[in-house]
Parts: C-alpha cells; structure tokens; sequence
C-alpha cells in the first residue's frame, strides 16, 4: 500500500504545470495580496496608515484565512481543475491498467485520494505560513503591533480554533470535489467533471438560496426555505459559526436554526454517500 501512496505522490507532484497553476499559486497568492495591500497604504499616506496602526489584523485571523479561502468560489473554481485532472486524466494516459496489477481497485482509489487531500492541505498550511509572515512584515514596516501576544492560553486557544477550521473546510471542500471525482470517473473526462463540479459550487452559493427565497415569497410557502438544509453548504456555515461565534448561523428564515451535532452528520452524510457512489461507479468499470 505505501508503494502505491509513493506512486501517486510522485505522479501528481511530478506534474509542475498542474502544481504550479492550480496548487502553488496559492502561497503567491497570499504574498501578492499582502504586497498590495502594503502598496495601497503607502499610496493613500499617513492618514489611512495611521488608522491601521490603531487597529491591526490580528495573526490568528491572519492564519484561519486560507482555510476560508479552501472554500471560496475562487478556491473551488481552481481546485476543482486540479481535482479532475487527477483523476481523469488517468484515462486520458491510459494509466489506471498500469497500477491495476496486485493492487485493488479501492486501493487504488484511495491512494489518489489521499495523496491529494494531503497536497491541497500542504499547500494552504504553506500559504497559512506565508500569509502570516508576510502580514508581521507589513505591520513592522508600518508600525503596528501584531496581536494576540503569544501565551499558553492563547497558542492553546488558537490551536483549538485552526484544527477545527482546518478540518471543516477540507470536508467541505472535499465534498465538491468528491462531485468532481465521480463525474470525471463516470465521464471519464477531464472537462466533464471540472463544469459540473463548479456549476454545483456556483449554485450552492448563489443560486439555491435566493431561488428558495423567491419561490417562498411567491406561493407564500415558509416551509421551502427549511429545505437550505438539503445543501451541504448551509451546513458547513453553519458549523463555523458555531465554531467561531458559538451560535447557529443565521440564514433565510430566522427560524431555520439547526445544532452543530446534526450539521456535522449532515456533512459527513454528504462525504461518505458521494465516496460511496464513486467506488462503486468505479470497481464497475471496465479499464
């Protein structure tokens, strides 16, 4: 099994142009916002560099950032290219016969599975780094402070807060991607799998709720804004604001309130049956 892990780390990794267009791009990202950002300060003088001094981003802010941007609509638009061409672009190659030998279908799924969920995670934890950094670099050259100062209270505070954000937004983002993956697989194509996928991540966005909004206030039907709850994205909101706030989100309706123990059954529901479905899609496949 740790063959085929090596495999498939070095087979994705291998890939410069994917890495360095739709994973890399991130940690440059992240030091080119910050640039300007910096630019903008000088350019718009003392006045508005004063303010900020009195009241600087905070570093723990600074380092849950990225794990928000994970599930942005920027953040799925390209990582949803890389999803599908990990996976389809084995068909495309004709590469999945050439691993299929003493290795198990699942195996062979779950190789590339996790190695890519392992990239995408090095890849905003080093962005995290970059981001951090580069934002105490702007405040020492503008004078602020950079606060929170560091105690065990706080580094335990924030440990708390960073894992539980990193672990929402890698199962939410992984459950776009996991539609990403079934269609490239079922489709086989590269193309397929990258429309679908963000035409999903668009609309659980910007679509679904104004759509149940309206067709609420249309039929005067309250109980169809309760349906938001069938979107795996009002469950991953509102499991970071329980996380961050300590309350349910607030969404449509006020009186959709939802505990944070069913969102994560929720969520996970999600996960698994779309994990489900692409094994099974996939051990019927004729290679």
């Amino acid at each position: 099994m740790m063959a085929l892990f090596r495999a498939e780390w070095h087979k994705i990794t291998g890939n410069r142009i994917l890495m360095g267009c739709l994973i890399w791009i991130w940690p440059f990202l992240a030091c080119g916002m910050v640039t300007l950002i910096y630019l903008a300060f000088v350019a718009r003088g003392s006045g508005s560099q004063a303010a900020y001094v009195d009241s600087p981003v905070r570093w723990t802010d600074a380092a849950l950032g990225p794990w928000q941007a994970l599930n942005s609509v920027l953040g799925r638009l390209l990582l949803m290219g890389f999803v599908a061409t990990v996976f389809a672009g084995e068909y495309q190659h004709g590469t999945w016969k050439t691993v299929l030998p003493g290795n198990t279908r699942i195996k062979m799924l779950l190789a590339k599975y996790v190695v890519m969920a392992i990239v995408i995670l090095i890849a905003f934890a080093v962005m995290m780094l970059v981001l951090v950094i580069s934002l105490g670099a702007m405040n020492l050259l503008l004078g602020a402070g950079y606060p929170p100062a560091l105690s065990a209270a706080v580094l335990a505070d924030f440990t708390g807060n960073l894992l539980a954000n990193v672990a929402l937004g890698l199962a939410s983002f992984l459950v776009v991607a996991n539609i990403a993956i079934l269609i490239s697989i079922w489709t086989r194509s590269i193309l397929f799998g990258v429309l679908v996928s963000t035409f999903f991540a668009l609309v659980e966005f910007l679509g679904i709720p104004p759509i149940l909004s309206l067709i609420a206030d249309i039929f005067q039907w309250d109980w169809v804004n309760n349906l938001l709850v069938l979107v795996p994205a009002f469950h991953a909101d509102n499991i970071a604001a329980w996380i961050n706030t300590g309350e349910g989100a607030v969404f449509i309706s006020e009186e959709l309130e939802v505990a944070l123990v069913p969102s994560i059954f929720a969520l996970a529901l999600w996960l698994l049956g779309l994990l489900a479905a692409t094994v099974v899609i996939f051990r019927r496949q004729d290679l």
